[in-house]
């Protein structure tokens, strides 16, 4: 799953860097593949670590988090885009995902020494 946040940051810093549709183009397969490698994990985690009762209500939660997400990520890009500069809100994504590896990466060394 930390790849798939690696390929998101990869995109964000060729989307930063570049202004050419081959790089555009590049940006957009690491994103697909973030998305490929971060979300059939994460949902076979939730489908193995929770009991059969409450997995409907786990995972319509894990739904409304990733939803809530994604309505409320593009107004906050926009703002970003709009109020300071257009790179901004590939940079807050960068800031984003870089603080997700190291909260999984802690969860799993907390969770190896148990």
């Amino acid at each position: 799953m930390t790849i798939g946040f690696l390929f998101r940051i990869i995109s964000f810093l060729l989307i930063i860097s570049f202004s050419s549709l081959g790089a555009l183009l590049l940006a957009a397969i690491f994103f697909t593949l973030a998305t490929a490698t971060v979300g059939t994990p994460m949902y076979t985690f939730v489908s193995r670590s929770t009991e059969k009762e409450e997995l409907s209500s786990v995972l319509s939660l894990v739904n409304v988090s990733g939803d809530f997400g994604r309505v409320l990520l593009p107004l906050c890009g926009g703002f970003l885009y709009e109020s300071f500069h257009p790179t901004n809100p590939f940079i807050f994504g960068i800031i984003l995902n870089a603080c997700i590896i190291s909260v999984v990466l802690s969860l799993r060394r907390s969770s190896s020494h148990q």
